[in-house]
C-alpha cells in the first residue's frame, strides 16, 4: 500500500502519514488524536469527520465512544440513541468487504437502500458523500468506524480510499486505547468500600483464604470481589490490581 500512495501523493503527505501511523502507536491523549484527525481532514479536504468505538459487531455493536468535526452534534445522538448504524448498508458493505466504500456510489448501486433510517437521517444533515471504512480492533469483539464526508455530492477520489484504508486502522488503535483508558478510570471510582478493603490486604501479600478467615467471609466470596476488582480496573493479576490502585491513590502504599 506504500508503493501506491507514494504514486499518488506529495513527498510532503506520504511523510505526514508515515509520521501519523507512527504516533498513533505510541501517543496516549486525546489532544494527540484530535491533531492528527485535523491534519488528516485538510489532506482529504473533507468537511465532516465521524469516528466511532465500541463493543460488538455489525448488528450487536454498542458504539459508546465518538470524535466528530463538523456534524451536528444532534445527528450523533440520533445515529448512536437509536443504533441506526447496526442495519446502515454502507456500514455492513465495508464489514462484508473490508474496503472503504464510496457512499453516492454505493447509494445508486442500491437505490432500495433510501429508505432506512439511516439513510433517511443523513439526508437530512446533508451527510450522503463521502467515504466510509468498518474495522475490527485489536480487541476481540470490538468496532471501529470512520466516516470521512463531503459536502459536495460527487464520489471521493480514489488517492482518497487509499489514504483512508491506510490511516484508519492506526487511529483505531489509538482510539481504542484511550477508550480504555478512559473506562478503566470510569471504572476505579466504582469500587466499593469492600473491594477496597480487599485490595489493601492484597497489597499486604495476603491470600483469599487469609482474607476470608481476617473479614469472616468465605474465601469464594473474597475470590468473587477480587475477579470483580480486576474486571474494573482492566488488570489480570493481583499484583496490577494492587500498583492501579496505588497509583490512583485508591489505597495507600
Amino acid at each position: 500500500m506504500i508503493s501506491e500512495l507514494s504514486k499518488r501523493l506529495s513527498k510532503r503527505d506520504l511523510s505526514y502519514l508515515l509520521e501519523a501511523s507512527y504516533k498513533a502507536l505510541i501517543g496516549n491523549s486525546k489532544e494527540e488524536l484530535h491533531s492528527m484527525i485535523l491534519k488528516i481532514q485538510n489532506m482529504l479536504e473533507v468537511n465532516s469527520i465521524i469516528l466511532s468505538y465500541g463493543c460488538g459487531t455489525t448488528l450487536n455493536a454498542e458504539l459508546t465512544d465518538n470524535l466528530s468535526l463538523g456534524v451536528p452534534e444532534i445527528f450523533i445522538s440520533a445515529l448512536m440513541s437509536n443504533h441506526y448504524y447496526r442495519d446502515d448498508p454502507v456500514i455492513l458493505s465495508s464489514l462484508q468487504t473490508g474496503k472503504v466504500v464510496d457512499i453516492k456510489d454505493h447509494l445508486q448501486k442500491n437505490p432500495t437502500s433510501e429508505i432506512l433510517p439511516s439513510v433517511i437521517l443523513a439526508k437530512e444533515f446533508g451527510l450522503i458523500s463521502g467515504a466510509f471504512l468498518y474495522v475490527l480492533t485489536n480487541s476481540d469483539n470490538s468496532s471501529f468506524l470512520s466516516f470521512f464526508g463531503r459536502n459536495s455530492y460527487e464520489n471521493s477520489p480514489k488517492h482518497q480510499h487509499l489514504i483512508i484504508k491506510y490511516v484508519t486502522p492506526f487511529i483505531a488503535l489509538l482510539f481504542e486505547r484511550l477508550s480504555i483508558v478512559t473506562q478503566q478510570k470510569n471504572n476505579i471510582h466504582c469500587l466499593t468500600r469492600r473491594e477496597c478493603e480487599i485490595l489493601n490486604w492484597l497489597k499486604e501479600g495476603k491470600s483469599s483464604w487469609e482474607i476470608s478467615m481476617i473479614l469472616h467471609i468465605s474465601e469464594s466470596t473474597v475470590n468473587f470481589h477480587i475477579t470483580n476488582i480486576m474486571r474494573k480496573l482492566n488488570v489480570t493479576k493481583r499484583t496490577q490490581a494492587v500498583a492501579v490502585a496505588v497509583q490512583n491513590k485508591l489505597i495507600e502504599f
